[in-house]
């Protein structure tokens, strides 16, 4: 799963760390459309705020769980959240840790 909140910040993230030029990034965002993906919706956007507000995690990072969350991920790939965390039943994995 991929939210639309990701697809865009993957072009932003992609063209400084790895500094992919813009052919690369489209391309790489063009399969990731290819997974399912979850709409940031003004409903999903509430349900983050109150998250945010609540559990004390970013908004950015709220939004990406509650996408996670609607299309019933076991699990959530992030390096910025701690590892093993749960929201609801998504779990946080950290894929570089171990």
């Amino acid at each position: 799963m991929v939210s639309t909140q990701i697809l865009q910040e993957y072009d932003v993230d992609a063209r400084k760390k790895p500094k992919l030029d813009g052919a690369s990034v489209r391309a790489r965002v063009e399969i990731y459309s290819g997974f399912e993906v979850v709409t940031i919706t003004p409903t999903l956007i509430l349900a983050a705020v109150d998250l945010h507000r609540l559990d004390r995690v970013s908004f950015c990072d709220a939004v990406v769980i509650r996408a996670a969350e609607q299309a019933g991920c076991e699990r959530l790939h992030s390096e910025g959240l701690q590892d093993g965390r749960k929201f609801g039943s998504t779990r946080v994995v950290n894929p570089f840790s171990g």
